[in-house]
Order: structure tokens, then sequence, then C-alpha cells
């Protein structure tokens, strides 16, 4: 049985060591770490014609305009090809896009690329990769044939495994990892994998560390020595270092986001009013005012219950402010996980 229970431990500690985090960006399923990772190397084309699932014609954009047959990278769409062409057709045909390299440029004549296009909303838009695109939605494999560097590798194997396991696209039919013989399993080890599975605090250690029910979210406690105030700040970074608190603090509950990415606590600081423009997922975008800090701290304004209910059940938020004297900037937030992290302060938050 010891054997049994330390394969089941080192599964559960692969699985939470190498699953990434996915969002939903205009109703395309994508890797979270690629959000904002578009090189800055990248060259400009126009996509002309869509050949095949893989394959697009471009004109090359700069001194010398250059056509050339464009392949993407890293994907196999043999068992996709009507689809990934549609899609490629959908997403890119006519567009403007940009191309990145791995370790070779081409092969046999062809371009072998990273294929980026650039999607606008409301609050500036996202670069997203097409090869990343098709593989997160179930509608292309990863390539085994080709060698590519091993960070892109890395991503394109959990985005493809992730969409296998989910059956999204037209992977519905693909099988993925058989599961375990749980009925054959001792009783003990049910009953473990009931508690870890579906219990908020994790067996994986003592510590109150639950990460991998919380998502990015970060809990920080405090008592104030002289009122024995117990204080929460649950926290998540965006990609671009801004900081998303939701807080207790001298009987006040608060959402707050700091700007600058590192909290400060001085009170004798300039403000002023700015606007501020934020939406859940991909709805309403909401326009409001708030006041922002010389060190790039507000809150959002609006009743505390219904703005963290409202955050519980989206997986994203997007902001878009100007800060103290600064150019107009966006960022996003994901919000996964922070129901489980808020759960156990509910007394505190008065939720």
């Amino acid at each position: 049985m010891r054997k049994i229970f330390l394969s089941i431990l080192i599964l559960l500690l692969t699985i939470s060591l190498f699953s990434i985090e996915f969002t939903t960006i205009n109703e395309m399923k994508y890797p979270a770490d690629l959000a904002f990772k578009m090189p800055d190397t990248v060259e400009e084309a126009r996509c002309l014609d869509v050949k095949d699932g893989k394959t697009i014609k471009v004109r090359y954009s700069g001194l010398v305009e250059k056509e050339k047959t464009v392949e993407l990278l890293g994907v196999d769409v043999s068992q996709f090809e009507s689809e990934a062409k549609t899609i490629l057709e959908q997403l890119i045909k006519g567009e403007n896009i940009y191309l990145s390299y791995d370790w070779k440029a081409t092969e046999e004549g062809i371009i072998k690329a990273y294929v980026w296009k650039h999607f606008p909303n409301l609050f500036g838009g996202h670069n997203l990769m097409i090869n990343a695109i098709l593989l997160a939605n179930g509608y292309a494999l990863v390539d085994e044939e080709e060698y590519i560097s091993a960070d892109m590798a890395a991503i394109f194997f959990e985005t493809s495994y992730n969409a296998i396991r989910n059956k999204y696209g037209n992977l519905k039919n693909k099988t993925g990892k058989k599961p375990l013989d749980f009925n054959n399993l001792p009783v003990e080890i049910k009953k473990y994998l009931y508690r870890h599975y579906w219990k908020t605090t994790s067996l994986m250690s003592n510590s109150k560390d639950v990460t991998s029910d919380t998502g990015n979210w970060v809990t920080r406690t405090e008592t104030d020595k002289l009122s024995g105030e117990k204080r929460v700040f649950i926290s998540v970074k965006s990609p671009k270092g801004k900081e998303l608190t939701v807080q207790y603090r001298d009987a006040k509950s608060k959402v707050v986001i700091d700007w600058d990415g590192v909290l400060d606590s001085r009170e004798n600081v300039d403000t002023k009013i700015v606007p501020i423009s934020y939406r859940f997922d991909d709805g309403e975008i909401i326009e409001s005012e708030a006041e922002i800090t010389s060190t790039g701290i507000f809150n959002i304004p609006g009743d505390f219950t219904t703005l963290v209910n409202k955050m519980t059940s989206s997986s994203e938020l997007i902001v878009k402010v100007k800060p103290y004297d600064e150019e107009e900037e966006t960022t996003s937030f994901n919000l996964d996980g922070l129901e489980n992290a808020i759960n156990q302060y509910e007394q505190i938050f008065d939720l």
C-alpha cells in the first residue's frame, strides 16, 4: 500500500507543478502565460491567403515587400485540416500579422514561424499566437516531428494536453490518459483522494497554503498589537506586476489596486480623482472614477459585497486607468481561485 500511496502522491505533485492556467479572450481559450508574451523582434506582414490548415501566403512589410509561404510552427493539423483552415481564414486572412521564429526560420524554402495577431478591444487588446489558439481550442495537436525550443515545446505540450483533457473543439473523440482504477484502491487511499480533490484544505502539508485550490492568490494575515484587530490581505498580481487585493483593515473591507506593484502604507500622500474603466470577462464595461494616490493606490468603487461576488464568479478582471501624472494603461487580473481563498474569511469580510 505504501507504494500505491507514493505513486499517487507523485501524480498529484506532478499535476500541481506542471499545470498552467488558461483564460478566455474573444471567446477563445488561450494559455495565460502567453497573453502578453509577443516578442519585440517580430516582423510585420499581411496574410494574403490561407493554403491549408497550417500554411499561409504572406507579404512582408518593410523596405522590400516580398511574398512568402509561411507554415505555422509546432502544430499538427492533419486530423483537423478543414476546421483549422476555416479558423485561419476567419482570424488572419487579409489581416496584418506578426511573425517570430525559433532556432531555424526556413526549411526547404518554406518559412516556419509563430504567427501573432493583434485582437483589439476597448482596453487596448491582446497580441495572441495563432499556433497556440489552434492547440488550446482543440483544432491542432503538437507536431512531435518538429524540434522547437524547450520553452515553447513545454507550453505547447501543456496547452494541447489541456485541450485533450477537456475535449475542446474536435478532440471529443480523443482519448486522454486512462484514470486510476479507483474501485480497486484501498479504502485509506480512496478517502485520501476524496479529501485532496474535494476539500479546500490541502493534505500535501500541514500549512495553510492552499495554492492548488486558490490559483495565484496569496493570503497574508496580521494582528494589530494595540487593538487586537485581525487584518486580512488576499492578493494577486497581473502579468504587468500590478497588484489586486481584497483586504480587511481598520474595520473596513475594500478591493484595492496597487498600480506600482508595491503596497505603500504611507498616509500623507497626494491624491487626485482619475477616470477608471473595468470589466469582468467579456461583460459590460463599467466607467467610474477613483481617488488614486501619488504612489499608485486606489480602491475599486462600488459596494464591496457586490464587487466580491462578481469577482468570485468571473475569471478575469480587466482594468484601464490613468495613474497619477502618468500615461493611461491597461492590465488584467486572473480571478480564478478567489472564492476558495476568501471562503475561510467570510465572517471577517461579512460576506
